[in-house]
């Protein structure tokens, strides 16, 4: 498969605060034959009947997140933090006989404690 990506992060402190972001994107381009993925069962844009096999799924994984840190003493810091991350695919795939898109959004938070030795 092809892989194309960027990535980008900004870091500031304010004070005791030290705030991050960051941004990424790959782009993953994967290809195959038609003898290949015939016996996947995966087919453009999920229609079954005719199966026409998918040999061009371009997958756009975007990641997004967001994070603080402050020193509680000099030996630990608390941070929190989000995180984005997203799949952007005209892929399909096959689960329990049902056809899906590989489309997906996952959202994290947290909140962390760092002990330095």
């Amino acid at each position: 498969f092809d892989l194309d990506s960027i990535a980008g992060s900004y870091s500031h402190s304010v004070f005791k605060i030290m705030m991050s972001g960051r941004v990424t994107w790959a782009r993953m381009a994967f290809h195959g034959t038609d003898v290949l993925l015939r016996n996947s069962g995966v087919c453009q844009n999920g229609v079954i009947v005719p199966c026409t096999e998918q040999t061009d799924r371009v997958d756009n994984l975007i990641t997004v997140d967001a994070h603080a840190d402050y020193p509680l003493r000099e030996w630990m810091t608390a941070g929190i933090g989000y995180g984005l991350t997203t799949n952007q695919s005209n892929g399909f795939t096959r689960i329990n006989n049902q056809i899906t898109s590989v489309v997906f959004f996952k959202h994290e938070a947290w909140v962390r404690a760092t002990l330095r030795y």
